[in-house]
């Protein structure tokens, strides 16, 4: 494995090649009809000649279905895809794909700030790709505000990195406006602040150097910012989020379910009801966690605990959400967490010279083929809306889907024929 700077290149060129060809087969897939319908099909003449860029920023994500998100950036790059792709869907999957390989570059360059080697490094980042849960976001349409949430938040992690490196204007005001693009992207960016905070510590660990209380200061400019566009748009009562937070209370085997997606994707289902989800992959992977990290001598505290904060922020995020669905694109900045505590346990094995040290990385590539295969397969549940349709009913018997089309039977049999389009609409994600 090459050692020098330039090496980074040739990695990161390797990584965007996977990412691309993992996720070729998808460019020929059709819309799922599950909010890429509202999204494109439905507003194609606003996309194709929008009135201005005020109108992205003035308008709720999904106009007539779901007022509860805000989130223009994606709005904006569906309005430049339709320029080219008009609704067909093509464009608006290769574009996915060319996300999901920024993403996968920007994690490689994440984990090589983190100072974690290159062989690990790389190793983690090849993990991130083709792991099987990305599907939910490369495959289908909708999964594109998880796409742009991370590139926008890990290019805010990289700058702030840089910016306490070597200290400058031009790495702080990317890194805020990178945070600004996140938030723009998805509601999830609210947390970053926080994980900035542990990202800082993970490689610095001292208070006196991280200079939090003016970064503190623009992390709080930048939520003004948001939350004032925000409720230009969107008006939501006290209740509304008070409900929410005691909902996502009763929802914490969700959690459980999650993480034992990052490590065991045994059970992978595309629209989910929480009912259907099994806590016990969790775990698991909590035991296996607890037990690597005591066995493995040589870790750092603060990447460690960087790399959990990751893994956890976004997931506890996604039970605000709507309780009815479980969605598997919420956890696309959680495998990258996870890929920082993979590397990392790999460069304490490799430089405390373990007598497992040379099996490790074997291992972990070894995983990442089962993992491709896995991901080529699962992949195939978003070709269409028929393929996605029986895939949630199968994983998930009390899905949103499986209750709709039931719905619909029932419907048929005493009023003849529905009127609406099966699958047509969705859950708020």
């Amino acid at each position: 494995m090459p050692s020098t700077r330039s090496s980074f290149w040739l990695l990161a060129a390797i990584i965007a090649v996977v990412a691309v060809v993992i996720y070729a087969p998808t460019w020929s897939y059709d819309y799922s009809h599950l909010d890429d319908n509202e999204l494109i099909v439905d507003q194609r003449l606003f996309l194709a000649k929008p009135p201005g860029l005020f109108a992205v920023f003035s308008r709720p994500y999904l106009p007539g279905a779901s007022n509860t998100y805000y989130r223009p950036i994606v709005t904006l790059s569906l309005m430049i895809n339709a320029q080219f792709s008009g609704i067909r869907p093509f464009g608006y999957h290769f574009t996915n794909g060319l996300f999901h390989a920024v993403a996968s570059v920007l994690v490689l360059a994440l984990l090589r700030q983190l100072s974690l080697g290159v062989r690990p490094a790389f190793l983690a980042a090849l993990f991130f790709v083709v792991h099987p849960v990305h599907a939910a976001s490369v495959a289908w349409i909708p999964g594109r505000n998880d796409l742009l949430l991370g590139i926008f938040a890990l290019g805010a992690f990289l700058l702030l990195l840089k910016s306490h490196h070597r200290p400058g204007p031009v790495p702080i005001v990317g890194h805020f406006l990178c945070l600004l693009g996140a938030l723009f992207s998805k509601e999830t960016a609210v947390c970053l602040p926080l994980l900035f905070v542990a990202c800082l510590f993970a490689i610095s660990g001292k208070r006196k150097n991280l200079r939090l209380r003016w970064l503190g200061a623009g992390w709080a400019c930048a939520l003004l910012v948001y939350f004032a566009c925000r409720s230009t748009v969107i008006t939501t009562s006290r209740s509304y989020w008070s409900g929410l937070a005691k909902s996502s209370v009763a929802q914490w085997p969700v959690l459980l379910s999650d993480i034992g997606k990052l490590l065991l994707p045994l059970r992978l289902q595309v629209l989910a009801a929480p009912v259907d989800t099994v806590a016990w992959p969790g775990l698991v992977v909590i035991l296996g966690v607890v037990i690597t990290l005591w066995l493995v001598r040589g870790v750092r505290r603060g990447v460690v605990a960087f790399a959990i904060l990751l893994m956890l922020a976004p997931s506890l995020m996604g039970l605000l959400a709507t309780p009815l669905v479980v969605l598997e694109n919420r956890l696309y900045l959680a495998v990258a967490g996870f890929s920082v505590l993979l590397g990392e346990v790999l460069r304490a094995i490799q430089t405390g010279r373990a007598r497992y040290a040379k099996a490790a990385p074997v291992v972990v590539a070894a995983c990442s083929v089962v993992l491709s295969i896995v991901t080529l397969r699962y992949s195939r549940n978003f070709r269409d809306s028929d393929q996605f349709r029986m895939a949630a009913i199968k994983a998930s018997p009390h899905s949103y889907l499986a209750m709709y089309l039931n719905f619909g039977k029932s419907r048929q049999v005493a009023n003849g024929p529905p009127a609406s389009r099966a699958g047509t609409g969705g859950p708020a994600k």
